[in-house]
């Protein structure tokens, strides 16, 4: 299977800022629930069953019993709690806090204002009992199917200022998936063997090689047989040339990521007009047109249409770009200065993408230069050191109701805030939406977040593209590709006859 871009250093799961490296970690680590594909309906997972409290706050997890990680130890309620432990040290860096961040205690600590976590109890070996500030909308996603356990009896001999640059971090070995990483060739590929102590049906391959590559280079490789699998990235202008050979198979599909420029606030584009500007200057509609082909819509929202919390009723900003040059002129734009536009390399979409906004952004004023990155160097410029004036990357995941991951003044250090974005009325709507658990409570709430962040351009969203997958279905079987990743049933691939 191909890949497009590098994981960087960490695969490890809840410790790694990359697309690509959580991927990978999906196919080794578990979580206490899941979801099934495509009917994205809640299921056992390591936890075989889960009560709620009365009030909604408290979440009884049952765990499965019998489950071994992939050395042979038994899994307990203790891994869980090591691993939410893990998560919310203050020595150790992870932008998916959010995932914990509802539990009685577990921000706190993250802060260093305490050392435990009250909101976690330890019943017995295969019981664990968790407590939230308030009822949430979106802890069984965020705690049950999206936290990947890890293992206590590896953490426990690792210091949580070393965690990420340690070799479990690199490679970890040790998982409870149908899976296990074998060996991480850093920048080219990862091995990972079947668990042989896996609970469930065992994996069907001996092994499965994830390449790391760039999109060029791996359609190349499929249309030679090198490669059996495109997980999904295929470029639409490659959609035709797959078509024609028969060995390989090419599915489509509307995807929640979307592709968004970010501004950068502490550094040129803290008026909101020039952010608006942008909007107005970017022709969207004609970007999906001729850089998908058709293949995604524009983004209008922080939602994808597909989400039950997307609102039409957001500013849609057509592309005019004559009332984007009133509002740079009204903010007295210093049109001379030449602006930092960064961009992860490896994908030929996002590309191809950022050369029409460049061009588009400089007929109306705002001039910069394009400097491609090694994706995870890229990512941590982005979102741990801030060193961009704008940039363009995929909002991965935007499925449910929470934001604040993006867009909570708090995430510009915690989170995926990279551009500093920050309204403290914003903050306490989404909090106050992630408690609601009612969808048609939610419903008011969603919609002024939605309004909020478009009217004040945090971000300035380009289009959600569909997901293209390639599988050469001539020598493989089982591997079908869909919005909730190809990669999620690993287990179920076979070589054919």
């Amino acid at each position: 299977m191909a890949i497009f871009g590098s994981p960087g250093t960490s695969i490890l799961g809840n410790f790694t800022n990359s697309g690509m490296a959580v991927t990978i970690a999906q196919c080794v680590f578990e979580s206490l629930l899941a979801y099934n594909y495509p009917k994205v309906e809640i299921q056992p997972k390591l936890a075989e069953s889960y009560d709620v409290s009365s009030d909604g706050k408290t979440y009884t997890f049952h765990l499965r019993k019998g489950v071994k990680w992939s050395d042979g130890q038994p899994l307990t309620a203790h891994d869980v709690e090591a691993t939410v432990m893990a998560l919310t040290d203050p020595a150790t860096v992870t932008n998916w806090i959010s995932f914990v961040d509802e539990i009685v205690g577990a921000l706190e600590r993250k802060q260093g204002k305490r050392t435990d976590v009250p909101g976690l109890h330890v019943v017995d070996d295969m019981t664990l009992q968790v407590t939230t500030i308030n009822p949430s909308a979106i802890f069984l996603d965020l705690f049950g199917a999206s936290f990947m356990v890890l293992p206590k009896h590896i953490l426990d001999g690792i210091p949580m200022d070393q965690l990420l640059k340690s070799p479990f971090a690199h490679e970890p070995t040790v998982s409870t998936g149908p899976f296990h990483v074998a060996s991480y060739n850093a920048d080219q590929f990862v091995q990972i063997d079947r668990n042989p102590n896996y609970w469930g049906t065992p994996a069907l391959l001996d092994k499965v090689f994830i390449r790391l590559t760039d999109s060029d280079a791996g359609m190349a490789g499929l249309q030679r047989g090198e490669i059996d699998i495109i997980s999904g990235g295929v470029p639409p202008s490659d959609v035709d040339d797959l078509g024609r050979s028969g060995d390989i198979t090419v599915t489509s599909f509307p995807f929640d990521t979307c592709l968004t420029l970010y501004p950068n606030l502490r550094t040129a584009f803290g008026d909101v007009r020039v952010r608006q500007a942008m909007f107005y200057g970017i022709d969207r509609e004609s970007i999906v047109k001729n850089v998908l082909q058709g293949y995604g819509k524009v983004a209008y929202s922080v939602f994808a249409e597909t989400s039950p919390y997307y609102s039409s009723n957001v500013n849609r900003y057509p592309f005019e770009p004559d009332k984007a040059r009133q509002l740079l002129k009204d903010a007295q734009w210093d049109s001379k200065q030449d602006l930092r536009f960064y961009v992860g390399s490896g994908d030929k979409v996002t590309e191809q993408t950022a050369t029409v906004i460049q061009q588009q952004l400089q007929a109306i004023g705002i001039t910069s230069h394009i400097q491609l990155e090694e994706f995870s160097t890229f990512v941590t410029r982005l979102i741990k050191n801030h060193e961009f004036d704008i940039a363009l990357a995929g909002n991965v995941g935007l499925n449910n109701l929470d934001l604040t991951r993006r867009f909570a003044c708090r995430m510009y250090t915690d989170g995926v805030n990279a551009g500093g974005y920050c309204n403290a009325t914003l903050d306490s709507t989404m909090d106050q939406a992630r408690a609601t658990v009612k969808l048609d409570e939610q419903k008011p709430l969603t919609e002024k977040i939605q309004q909020t962040i478009i009217d004040e351009a945090g971000t300035v969203p380009i289009f959600y593209r569909d997901d293209i997958g390639a599988v050469n279905t001539k020598k493989i079987g089982g591997a079908v590709p869909h919005f909730g990743g190809i990669h999620r049933d690993i287990a179920q691939w076979y070589v054919k006859a």
